[in-house]
């Protein structure tokens, strides 16, 4: 009786000295894949942030566009210079919301038509990424040709051919805009299946 209870003993004490030892390796563990999953949490709620702060600004550019050709179709005066200030405001929000989204393989090609916009020169590792250069050259066609048609507006009227050019100028800005939004969530949503993919091949190697 005494050997089993001896045994017993021996037997608690090296279930409990191997129950703390497991508890310092996976202790250590364990925070670390908290941590680990706060982090790539964090990264993919900032990155939705600048997207959303992408298309939140290029939204707010096509709604003044948008204001502007209804008023042009009414037969309203655009004043030229407060249409062009206001969308230079638009673009500085632009401008900020692209340098934010440098980093996530946001880039857009130069173009004569784009200069006044800062401009990434080359694609991010040699490709990929998403594009926004038809987007950013559409809205400052369209800003372009709102401008003209608003000075040539003091002094004739402007005829049919002229605003149904500019609408579809616009039109192409929404077209633009919307696929340049679908693109940006994909490459979110592809980049978080590598994320998980890379991390449960680290999990298995371990």
């Amino acid at each position: 009786m005494s050997a089993s209870v001896a045994f017993i003993g021996f037997a608690g004490v090296v279930i409990g000295a191997f129950i703390g030892a497991l508890g310092a390796v996976a202790g250590p563990l364990l925070m670390h894949r908290r941590e680990t999953q706060q982090q790539y949490e964090e990264k993919f709620d900032e990155r939705t942030t600048r997207t959303i702060a992408i298309r939140a600004t290029t939204r707010i550019w096509q709604h003044i566009l948008e204001d502007a050709v209804q008023d042009l179709r009414a037969g309203k005066t655009v004043c030229e210079e407060e249409f062009t200030e206001i969308c230079r405001q638009a673009r500085m929000n632009v401008n900020h919301a692209l340098d934010e989204c440098m980093r996530d393989g946001i880039w857009y090609m130069h173009a004569h038509t784009m200069r006044r916009m800062r401009r990434s020169e080359w694609p991010p590792g040699g490709g990929g990424g998403v594009n926004l250069t038809e987007l950013l050259t559409s809205l400052i066609e369209a800003t372009f040709s709102i401008e003209l048609a608003a000075t040539q507006s003091k002094h004739h009227r402007l005829t049919e051919v002229d605003i149904r050019d500019i609408e579809i100028q616009v039109e192409r800005v929404d077209e633009a805009r919307r696929e340049t939004a679908r693109q940006m969530m994909n490459d979110i949503i592809r980049e978080m299946k590598g994320e998980k993919r890379g991390r449960k091949s680290l999990k298995r190697r371990a």
